[in-house]
């Protein structure tokens, strides 16, 4: 099993909005989008949602939900031809669901339009953490954190690669909470 860090910058889609919708709804599953390690994300792996600095005097940085991989990463046409193959309405249903719940919170379209060129993976939310989210100002999470390309001042990729230590150590923090 692998950790990763998913990351959404609210100047392109507004990630709290979104999770609070899907925990308010009790929608578990969502798609993301991945831009790299396309070849080594796993069914089973576990990812958290990072949502990058939003303000200049506003740092809030941080993890703000778990969730574990369901699909191998692929193109959303593969995805779909599968699903239209095997005669699988529900699945096309339930992406494009999701689809419609996600318009609502992108701010940038120009993006969404690039982004939705990357495969996609779905994933199943495991805990929601709004109220207390992990916040890279939090020493204990920095110091985890540390050396990590997430970390830097503007990250560019959607997807960070943790190693087990990092995963494991930002695991117990969440269950504590």
């Amino acid at each position: 099993m692998s950790y990763w860090i998913l990351q959404s910058n609210p100047s392109a889609f507004r990630i709290l909005q979104c999770l609070e919708y899907l925990e308010h709804n009790d929608l578990q599953q969502d798609f993301w989008h991945v831009d790299r390690y396309y070849d080594e994300m796993k069914c089973g792996d576990i990812v958290f949602v990072w949502k990058s600095k939003d303000s200049p005097k506003l740092d809030n940085r941080g993890i703000y939900a778990k969730a574990k991989i369901l699909t191998e990463p692929k193109s959303f046409f593969v995805y779909e031809l599968e699903h239209v193959l095997e005669h699988d309405k529900t699945a096309i249903d339930k992406f494009e669901g999701m689809e419609r719940i996600q318009k609502k919170y992108w701010v940038d379209l120009e993006k969404k339009g690039k982004v939705y060129q990357n495969p996609l993976i779905w994933v199943e939310y495991t805990k929601f953490l709004l109220d207390k989210p992990l916040l890279l100002a939090h020493a204990q999470v920095k110091s985890i954190l540390s050396g990590s390309t997430i970390t830097g001042p503007v990250p560019r990729h959607v997807v960070h690669k943790l190693d087990q230590r990092q995963g494991r150590a930002l695991e117990q923090i969440m269950d504590s909470i």
